[in-house]
This record gives structure tokens, C-alpha cells and sequence, in this order.
């Protein structure tokens, strides 16, 4: 089982919203954003880092909504990290995938989490998308096989 590391340094916690305590995630809010996340502390291929989050019960973190946008920068940032997220084109080259349920990433969302010329599979096989703090704190495609930090999110429960 890889590292992970617990953001509860910069976290909201409620009584009423809960993480499973067992797992270790932390529980974030932005707006009507709720996530519970984990920040790996080790780095993994891609999927590797998604079998780990699997196996934790969750996926990689998905970015669907603005206020998630929001909490992925704010962890990220703190750390001066590279992060696996959970979107790609493995199955059709130029088509994005989120992990947790498939959904196809549409165009007008692509503008919003991507540069300009990103994605743009500048190296053949580009195919897993990541955030890169050191190099333009944006997202892009990359090679799957290098080794990056990774954010894994799962369903909260209600106590």
C-alpha cells in the first residue's frame, strides 16, 4: 500500500460530514463541493496511482466543478507537487475520460481545466493527465509510465 498523507492541516471538519476514519482521507468544502481526499507522499506511474486509490475505495481525483478546481489548488499548491488526476485518453486518443463514471470531458469544460494548447500529446502516447506546480501550475498530458505524486478522493458517509 502506497504513503498517503492526510491534508488536516488546511481541511474543514464537520460532525455531520464525514470521511470514513478508517481510510485516513480528509475531508475539504468549497462552495457545495464535498470531498474526502488523500495526498500520496510517494510517487507512482499512473496506473499504479489509480489501483491505489481503488483500492482505498476511491478513484483519482476528478475536477467536474469549479469549487473542486478550487480545493485540487489549494492542496496542490501547499505542496509544490506533480499530480496524477483522474482523467485520460487511453481507450480514443483526444477523447478524456474521468475514472469515476466514464463521462466523456466536454469542450467547454477542456477550456477551463487546460492552457490553450493543452492538451496536445507533444511526446506520441500522451495519455494520462496530470498537474504540474514546477512547471506552469496547469494541467496537461503526459507519459503514463513517470512517476508523480497522486490525489486520490472518495464518497463521504453521513454519521
Amino acid at each position: 500500500m502506497p504513503t498517503l498523507t492526510p491534508i488536516s492541516h488546511i481541511s474543514t471538519f464537520t460532525t455531520t460530514q464525514l470521511c470514513n476514519p478508517a481510510t485516513n482521507f480528509t475531508y475539504m468544502q468549497n462552495g457545495s463541493a464535498s470531498v474526502c481526499v488523500r495526498l500520496s507522499t510517494e510517487v507512482m506511474n499512473y496506473t499504479s496511482a489509480r489501483k491505489a486509490c481503488q483500492e482505498y475505495g476511491g478513484n483519482l481525483y476528478t475536477m467536474k466543478t469549479q469549487e473542486k478546481i478550487n480545493i485540487f489548488k489549494k492542496l496542490a499548491d501547499a505542496g509544490n507537487y506533480q499530480i496524477w488526476l483522474g482523467l485520460d485518453d487511453l481507450e480514443t486518443e483526444d477523447v478524456f475520460k474521468w475514472v469515476d463514471d466514464g463521462s466523456v470531458l466536454n469542450s467547454s469544460w477542456r477550456d477551463v481545466l487546460f492552457p490553450v494548447i493543452k492538451p496536445d500529446n507533444a511526446f506520441t502516447g500522451e495519455d494520462c493527465i496530470s498537474y504540474n506546480y514546477f512547471f506552469s501550475k496547469s494541467l496537461n498530458d503526459g507519459d503514463c509510465s513517470l512517476l508523480m505524486n497522486f490525489m486520490c478522493e472518495m464518497v463521504m458517509f453521513t454519521a
